[in-house]
């Protein structure tokens, strides 16, 4: 988990309101000036648990301490926080968007590592003097992939004694995980993005990757374009090898739903080709992903630190 910041000017005086008891009065508070703007502080924050917590953190202690003015920026993922120190609008098409406007947020606490990869360099050398620093590491971790919920789980021990925490008792060779998980016919189409609109916008390098990787021609299509890109079941689900012979296995795939933009998608995919498990993958509409995995309480991706899916 990294932190990223930008280099501001100068600063002057702004306005902001107090909380603390012993808080730097409003009157005495500060803007900084980046790219000819006088602006407060811009904390870039995302919308899970752990970044919202350190980004509140560092905002009282910017603004009440130190005495900025201080505010939030939402973004749905740790790739749009970066972004977002650089100038990039939220609908941005192309990355020479970027620096077409002054810069509006100069920190980002919490961006993870499996975003933040070396393909990345290039983005910033192209970037030049609008590409934010990396400040190295937060001072904790985090760990992302796939997690099981206690429901799927107890009733896969219940009825066979076995451990679906454990990935090989996901082998479609000798079990049926299927059986005690949600299924992809469980959930609505309309709960879950279309790879076109999500994973394969977004990602489309995810495609070639995979194929590197595993050999696996069923798993890409070409892109018309010259390249590749994972190949999806009705443009809605990637669906492994275990499952994917005829549409009544990919009806009966366990269903994994991520969101973003298919996160955790490109090493999620090569782990269930290399472990012969029967699932399926989806990114849920972004209001969707929450509620999609609380009432299935099944398999899905995850992170910690977070309290979202603790009962």
């Amino acid at each position: 988990i990294f932190i990223f910041f930008l280099v501001a000017s100068h600063v002057e005086q702004s306005a902001a309101r107090q909380c603390l008891d012993h808080a730097v009065p409003e009157g005495q508070r500060l803007n900084v000036t980046l790219d000819g703007v006088s602006v407060p502080i811009g904390i870039a924050s995302g919308n899970w648990n752990s970044v919202e917590l350190v980004s509140k953190i560092f905002g009282i202690l910017v603004s009440e301490v130190v005495g900025y003015h201080v505010v939030d920026g939402l973004e749905q993922g740790s790739a749009e926080m970066i972004y977002r120190l650089s100038g990039c609008p939220p609908s941005m098409q192309s990355i020479n968007e970027c620096w077409k406007s002054p810069r509006r947020f100069h920190f980002a606490l919490e961006t993870w590592e499996d975003t933040v990869t070396a393909a990345w360099d290039a983005t910033f050398r192209e970037m030049g003097q609008f590409a934010p620093v990396n400040l190295g590491s937060g001072g904790y971790a985090g760990y992302d992939g796939m997690y099981i919920l206690e429901r799927a789980r107890a009733e896969s021990q219940a009825h066979t004694g076995m451990l679906l925490t454990y990935y090989s008792n996901f082998n479609a060779t000798w079990f049926h995980p299927e059986t005690y998980c949600a299924q992809v016919q469980h959930i609505l189409a309309e709960r879950v993005l279309t790879c076109s609109e999500a994973v394969n916008l977004l990602h489309p390098e995810y495609g070639q990757e995979y194929l590197d990787a595993t050999g696996d021609l069923g798993g890409i299509e070409d892109a018309g374009n010259g390249s590749i890109r994972l190949k999806c079941w009705k443009d809605r689900w990637w669906v492994a090898p275990a499952c994917r012979n005829n549409d009544v296995d990919v009806e009966r795939c366990v269903a994994v739903v991520t969101s973003g933009a298919g996160w955790g998608l490109h090493f999620m995919i090569q782990q269930a080709f290399w472990h012969n498990m029967p699932l399926a993958f989806a990114t849920a509409i972004s209001e969707q992903y929450i509620s999609i995995n609380r009432e299935f309480q099944s398999v899905l991706y995850w992170w910690t630190p977070d309290e979202t899916f603790v009962l």
